[in-house]
């Protein structure tokens, strides 16, 4: 917000939703409960984490919200257009989710949602 606005932060727990047991986890990934053969434990009933980051800023352009999770996409002079695709990654590889909406003049709100126990990493996936 280079002309300045107001930045807002939420955080709180998210109960886990029917849609989150019947709907299959990414391919190649066990992190749903509906992966098929998984056994349900007691921390996947739990609730998720959600942060909610809403600003007042100038927004970004509905033709332009879907590739802002793209790599080397950027708007600005100086910017590699990184940030937002290894965000979304890292997310993603920890079994939550990102989702952004904005409207022009008004700002952009970006919600994140991780488990309360995050999945356990494969094997390949762990660093060493």
């Amino acid at each position: 917000m280079a002309t300045g606005g107001e930045l807002h932060i939420t955080c709180r727990p998210v109960p886990k939703t029917f849609i989150d047991f019947t709907t299959p986890a990414p391919s190649g990934s066990a992190t749903s409960p509906a992966a098929e053969g998984s056994i349900l434990t007691d921390a996947q009933y739990t609730a998720d984490v959600e942060v909610v980051f809403q600003d007042t800023g100038v927004g970004i352009p509905a033709a332009e919200v879907d590739q802002v999770f793209t790599p080397f996409w950027t708007k600005k002079p100086q910017g590699t257009g990184l940030g937002l695709a290894l965000t979304h990654k890292m997310i993603e590889e920890h079994g939550g989710t990102i989702h952004l909406t904005s409207l022009v003049g008004h700002g952009t709100t970006v919600t994140v949602r991780l488990p309360l126990t995050p999945p356990s990493l494969s094997p390949l996936a762990q660093i060493s």
